[in-house]
């Protein structure tokens, strides 16, 4: 189970509000325990009787009563638990030694999409539903002890409106597990040692000597500044200069912020490198080649792939991209686009491909969005990213509604308090990050946030900087 953190304000509303039900309740259980022969004798009086088949009412209202108010104490004494806790939590992100253990807000996390198991066992509790459906409206119509006074046709509506509940039910439950089934012959694959590679990262040796201090910000993008757009071609991006190489990292469980992400004009500011998940992998992937063809496990195989992709720019127009994520994506692009590459990678290559796709961007997204520390893989995403690529030409995205701001920062600072020897964020001159935020209006809104981006190329390259732009083209 993911550990979270509670709202301190919600919680002890919440024991406030169970106070007086506590009280009524118990109240009302010592009033007919202690006064119960005065009860019963007053509904004698009144010609009432007070057993129903051998049980006492009195006593049996009292023992609800009683039960009822030991219900609603315990919920005083949990939720006054979790207010000592919430503000407990509050006062350790005040501590920047402390901060970085809080655990988010249960809205952090209500951005992902449960995996093709969970979705398969949704999926299911749907079905059983719509069949006591069908079972409740079969029992009003044929039972003979039913007094179901509804006319013909208001009994064909029903069973029409059950009926479909049940095979659109069906359908979504074969639906999840034949994706189920595809990810888990996937997955296996991905983790076959027989198939595991023989290369390996190099961590750093030691922390950073100089560590600098790191702003984060939490800009609101209004515009891109006056630039004007250009439609893309081989030589140029949306806005006139080199095509990026852009390496985007996610959260494999935050489905809707790639399909955000594609479907935002990333994609006209140059080619765009990602790993898969296996949950995109379709039957006719695995059924066209094994386990070596399909997933790449070494770096001579990946640096091949990079150096023949497609260099030429897409047109603009719709166009519907079906290997990417677990779904199909459409898109419109208004200007053009870069291809995309998005290779399906080994489980024991998976690191290797990360410093490969940084040490050949120019650009690199990494999405926050849900990220907890359980998220081991983007937790080492960021890590990489701070020892080794440098932090102004990196843009971290969260989700604009669901994002717990408290515990991000936190986060992103624990991370870079660990900066590693080596790192080009290394030294005493102050950096700076911007977190931008998905969702909602998603191309001028990526532009707004790539416009800093490309002035900050074009500054790198007007100083004499090395620029990597085309290199995985």
């Amino acid at each position: 189970m993911v550990v979270t953190r509670r709202n301190p304000k919600v919680e002890l509303q919440a024991a406030l509000s169970h106070i007086y039900p506590a009280c009524l309740a118990t109240l009302f259980a010592w009033g007919l325990f202690h006064y119960r022969i005065e009860i019963e004798q007053l509904f004698e009086d009144l010609h009432q009787a007070t057993t129903w088949q051998g049980l006492p009412l009195v006593p049996l209202a009292a023992g609800v009563c009683a039960a009822i108010g030991i219900g609603f104490t315990a919920a005083v004494i949990r939720r006054l638990g979790r207010w000592l806790t919430a503000r407990k939590h509050l006062r350790m992100l005040k501590d920047p030694q402390q901060a970085a253990l809080v655990p988010p807000l249960p809205m952090h996390l209500s951005a992902l999409e449960p995996s093709a198991a969970r979705a398969a066992w949704k999926s299911l509790g749907y079905l059983l539903f719509s069949a006591g459906l069908i079972g409740g409206v079969a029992f009003l119509q044929f039972s003979p002890d039913s007094h179901w006074d509804a006319d013909t046709f208001e009994r064909g509506v029903a069973w029409v409106v059950v009926v479909v509940l049940f095979f659109a039910s069906v359908y979504g439950l074969l639906d999840s597990l034949h994706r189920w089934r595809l990810a888990s012959r996937a997955e296996r694959l991905s983790r076959d040692r027989a198939l595991a590679g023989n290369d390996r990262v190099e961590q750093p040796p030691a922390r950073a000597s100089q560590i600098p201090p790191l702003e984060i910000v939490f800009p609101v993008a209004h515009g891109i500044g006056g630039r004007e757009l250009m439609h893309v071609t081989a030589e140029r991006n949306v806005f006139g200069r080199k095509p990026w190489n852009i390496a985007y990292l996610r959260l494999f469980a935050n489905e809707p912020g790639l399909q955000e992400f594609i479907k935002g004009a990333w994609r006209e500011c140059g080619y765009v490198h990602f790993i898969r998940d296996v949950d995109s992998v379709s039957g006719e992937e695995l059924d066209a080649g094994d386990g070596p063809s399909l997933f790449i496990n070494s770096r001579t195989r990946l640096l091949a792939d990079l150096e023949r992709g497609p260099p030429e720019p897409l047109p603009c127009g719709p166009r519907a991209f079906t290997d990417l994520a677990a779904k199909d994506v459409e898109v419109e692009d208004e200007y053009g686009s870069y291809p995309v590459y998005a290779p399906l990678c080994h489980e024991s290559f998976w690191k290797v491909a990360i410093d490969i796709l940084l040490d050949r961007a120019d650009v690199v997204v990494l999405d926050l969005s849900g990220y907890h520390w359980d998220n081991l893989g983007t937790g080492y995403e960021l890590q990489r990213v701070i020892d080794r690529f440098p932090i102004e030409r990196t843009i971290l995205l969260a989700d604009p509604t669901h994002t717990d701001r408290p515990f991000l920062e936190a986060q992103i600072q624990r991370a870079w308090s660990q900066m590693g020897a080596g790192s080009p964020n290394a030294g005493e001159h102050p950096r700076r990050v911007i977190v931008g935020q998905v969702g909602g209006l998603m191309g001028a809104t990526s532009r707004a946030l790539a416009a800093p981006l490309q002035e900050r190329l074009d500054a790198d390259q007007g100083s004499g900087s090395k620029t990597r732009a085309g290199a995985l083209r």
